[in-house]
């Protein structure tokens, strides 16, 4: 259970992975993040992993003693030495039946190209598939396609973050007076060279995915067994760099209390090399917990669980308002008070937040189910203040007021038989 997202662009690469592991012990899951799904196979190839940590250490040594062999060319034919020697591996394994999945490199430092590739596999069966990774597209492992549109996402914004930008007309013409002979083929090279550098797009995909995730909910990361930090790799021509740091979300406000918005937290997540215990260690501003990240090739169970807080990183956790098998409904109320009569309005925005039963957390994404916007206002003291709330509906009226709110949303008496809460923000 983990999750690895890489999004291809020609011979460069963007890989976001976690370092939640999942280990059961009779019929109870314990989870930790302290396991980097990742293997330097040498000085020209590694590997990102999702599966079981077992079956995925065997295939570690095996790869060991056929990295030697490896070439961009052979690495991704059926009949060469790595989906050969895997699959005689994995076949020749007695074991109960167990998966992994890979995303790999290898360079060729002579040429300055690579090559990108995934591999996929089950013990004790000839299933074993090797392929070119495709460009402009994400490429996701682990348990991370269990949220509802998060490829699709992140291929978007990596195809617009990782093309050229379009630059200003004064930019452009500050490029053109200090050239000697403007040709249009100079011109056209200028545009091409103004393009987001791989780290900014980094940036944008990494803060994509964790976006998506977070609005899923605190459950998500039980569910698909992922941790709420993501470490960020990048893979150029013949190179590969992991990024440390610290990252850092700031809520400004609460908008979903009661006594409206409230001062929120900073919560800080820093990746760092302990120099003098020669390891990688997570450390946690607001928990206050530190935590050791083993390389999976040498992983062993730690002796207690430790985990990131999830909590605090939240602008709002769905599952504080609802109980598992029931939708949440939200509000965002606008209030308009300030200048002239013709300048004032209210406006209304309801949304449902599905609970995904089979997978275990919310839908990433509330869904609008009514909208409505009120100008002039009536009775404009009576709104108690802007921001986004939760509607506190019962089970047996929920379905009754969905179908019906579009055609109420400031039908006040009406919306004060279904919403519980109603009195918080209209009185």
């Amino acid at each position: 259970m983990t999750i690895v997202a890489a999004y291809r662009y020609g011979s460069f690469a963007i890989v976001m992975s976690d370092f939640r592991i999942t280990h059961q012990q009779g019929p109870e899951q314990i989870q930790y993040d302290a396991c980097m799904k990742y293997a330097q196979l040498g000085p020209q190839m590694g590997m990102f992993f999702a599966g079981d940590v077992g079956y995925i250490q065997g295939l570690i040594k095996v790869l060991h003693t056929i990295k030697s062999q490896l070439t961009t060319e052979n690495v991704i034919d059926d009949n060469g030495p790595l989906r050969q020697t895997l699959l005689a591996y994995s076949q020749g394994l007695k074991i109960e039946k167990k998966y992994f999945q890979a995303i790999g490199f290898l360079f060729d430092t002579q040429f300055e190209k690579n090559e990108i590739f995934m591999l996929e596999g089950s013990s004790g069966t000839s299933n074993l598939q090797v392929q070119k990774l495709k460009s402009g597209k994400c490429t996701i492992i682990g348990m991370g396609n269990k949220v509802p549109g998060l490829q699709n996402a992140l291929t978007k914004l990596g195809r617009a973050s990782t093309s050229y930008k379009k630059i200003s007309n004064n930019r452009f013409n500050q490029i053109k007076h200090r050239m000697k002979k403007p040709s249009q083929r100079n011109l056209q090279w200028i545009c091409k060279q103004e393009k987001y550098d791989q780290e900014t797009a980094a940036s944008i995909l990494s803060n994509q995915l964790k976006k998506r995730v977070q609005n899923c909910g605190s459950a998500v990361y039980v569910a698909l067994g992922i941790s709420p930090f993501f470490v960020t790799s990048l893979i150029g021509k013949s190179g590969f760099y992991m990024q440390g740091g610290t990252v850092v979300d700031t809520l400004v406000t609460s908008d979903f209390d009661e006594n409206g918005p409230v001062i929120g937290t900073e919560h800080a997540i820093e990746l760092s090399w302990d120099t003098q215990d020669c390891a990688l260690y997570w450390s946690d501003s607001v928990t206050s917990q530190r935590g050791k990240v083993q390389e999976i090739e040498n992983y062993i169970m730690p002796s207690s669980p430790v985990q990131i807080g999830t909590n605090p990183m939240l602008h709002f956790d769905p599952s504080n308002f609802s109980a598992p098998t029931k939708d949440v409904y939200l509000m965002d109320q606008w209030v308009q008070k300030g200048g002239d009569e013709e300048h004032k309005y209210i406006n209304r925005t309801l949304y449902k937040q599905s609970w995904l039963v089979k997978e275990g957390f919310f839908a990433p994404n509330p869904c609008i189910i009514a909208a409505s916007v009120e100008k002039p206002p009536v009775e404009l003291e009576r709104y108690k203040r802007s921001g986004s709330h939760v509607l506190f509906i019962s089970d047996i009226l929920s379905k009754e007021f969905e179908g019906c709110v579009a055609s109420h949303v400031f039908d006040h008496e009406w919306l004060q038989q279904y919403i519980m809460n109603y009195e918080s923000f209209y009185q």
